[in-house]
């Protein structure tokens, strides 16, 4: 095995056992917002309502960055749809359908730039909008440039036009829900051709790294691209976006199409490197395994992942005692510093193809688009939503606000405190997410503070009566 090849689970072990006594005993901790369905939507209009209310209500309009005036249906803004559709599908208000109909409408419902000749994804990538238009209220205007533009490329291209990992997730989905639409797997096959270009054959071994389950950004990355430090560079939205694009790509196919297990096997490994280079504060750094370059959070990225984390747990595919934990972490994480009041996002990473582009990040420092990254945002916050509403009505981690008990739990502090009010003696008993119990404490009447104990996960902290009544309980405490 070549110094390039090493496990991603043996770097990281390695990168953590060189830390120094004083980092490994230092821990910050953070709160955690509510996880739960009125939580996450009245978060989501505010992102949504940023881009569609204040930076572009003249969805018409070309767009003018650097200035360069493009169509407004090019990737950053398709982007934006997507989640944007997303959070209709949770939330369907008339508004929010009629921003997005007004705005194919007005486009013609054509591809960006060449229109119904364009072989690049990011032309392709409006076309994802178009055609959940289609299927909301059928139209063959909404569809025929879609098809037209993908018969052209079938006939013309060979299946290698996507040599940038970002073109997956912008194309892909186009032809998986037109091949569902139309019941005409031709445009599954050629999906998947196009696929495994990328994946395997782009610069001899393709893109992706199952050494690693994570993929170099694109054809044109040399060895000093590929690597720093002896470290390969993953890029933390360009492997995002191949996440969202397994998962939109197999939202479409059945589970008997012949390429619906493969897809599902490289979205499983890369479910499980992401857990293993997450950070404590629930973001994922720009380069995914090396935090020394251009270390620090980044939200496009972190929410492709949450979306793509939440989306299987939805499905059933990852197991909740392994995974659950990160997707509410990585929510809460953009939900307690990247979303700000009026709904614009910090932390965001703008155009480009590497961890070095657009930075530094910070809370307040404005990208260059906007509208893709809240696009990510929206996706995550509406698996985020079904994820909760499957966990309420399951009486699971529906929400980290307090019961309406007599007993009262409140303030939870970042030094695990946590104030009691009870009007009877009780105990207070904290459980893992699996049921286990680790810690008891009784409590007298009145009220009282409890130190929780210092052990880290996610847990549920019920308080008991003597009598065996439950008197409150605080679902998905984490620390």
């Amino acid at each position: 095995m070549t110094k390039h090849t090493t496990s991603l689970l043996a770097r990281l072990f390695s990168l953590y056992c060189c830390l120094t006594p004083s980092l490994l005993t230092a821990k910050t901790t953070y709160s955690y917002p509510a996880f739960n369905t009125d939580s996450i939507l009245q978060q989501a209009l505010k992102v949504d309502d940023y881009i569609r209310l204040v930076k572009h209500p003249d969805y018409w309009n070309n767009t003018v960055v650097g200035g360069k005036s493009r169509p407004s249906n090019i990737w950053t803004r398709a982007v934006f749809y997507e989640g944007h559709m997303a959070l209709y599908s949770i939330h369907p208000d008339s508004t929010l359908y009629h921003y997005a109909y007004d705005w194919g409408k007005a486009h013609n419902w054509e591809m960006a730039y060449k229109k119904n000749t364009t072989q690049d994804g990011d032309n392709q990538c409006c076309g994802q909008t178009y055609l959940d238009l289609y299927r909301l209220a059928p139209d063959p205007a909404k569809m025929n440039t879609v098809k037209a533009c993908l018969d052209y490329c079938m006939k013309n291209r060979p299946a290698r036009d996507w040599t940038w990992i970002d073109a997956l997730q912008m194309a892909m989905p186009v032809y998986a829900k037109l091949g569902a639409i139309t019941g005409n797997t031709k445009y599954w096959d050629y999906m998947h051709k196009g696929y495994l270009y990328t994946r395997d054959t782009i610069d001899v071994t393709g893109l992706y790294n199952p050494e690693d389950a994570f993929w170099w950004r694109d054809k044109n990355w040399n060895s000093q691209d590929k690597y720093v430090n002896d470290k390969p560079v993953y890029w933390s939205r360009g492997n995002g976006w191949v996440y969202a694009a397994l998962v939109r790509v197999m939202n479409e196919l059945p589970e008997t199409s012949p390429y619906h297990a493969f897809y599902k096997a490289d979205y499983l490994a890369m479910s499980a490197s992401l857990l293993a280079c997450q950070r404590e504060d629930g973001f994922w750094n720009p380069d995914l395994i090396n935090d020394q370059n251009f270390g620090g959070k980044e939200t496009s990225g972190t929410g492709l992942f949450v979306y793509g984390l939440a989306w299987g747990l939805n499905k059933g595919w990852l197991d909740r005692e392994t995974y659950l934990e990160a997707a509410m972490k990585g929510w809460a994480g953009i939900s307690r510093d990247a979303i700000h009041p009026n709904g614009f996002l910090g932390w965001m990473q703008g155009t480009g193809d590497d961890p070095s582009d657009g930075q530094p990040f910070s809370y307040t420092a404005v990208p260059n688009f906007e509208d893709y990254g809240a696009g990510c945002v929206l996706l995550a916050a509406a698996e985020s939503y079904k994820l909760a509403q499957t966990l309420a009505k399951e009486d699971s981690l529906s929400s980290l606000s307090t019961t309406r008990h007599p007993s009262i739990l409140r303030h939870w502090y970042q030094n695990r405190q946590l104030y009691v009010e009870t009007a009877e003696p009780a105990t207070l008993h904290v459980l893992t997410l699996s049921g286990q119990e680790v810690a008891t404490q009784d409590v007298p009447a009145g009220q009282h503070k409890v130190t929780l104990p210092a052990r880290k996960g996610m847990f549920v902290v019920t308080v008991i009566s003597n009598n065996g009544s439950k008197l409150g309980q605080i679902k998905g405490l984490s620390f």
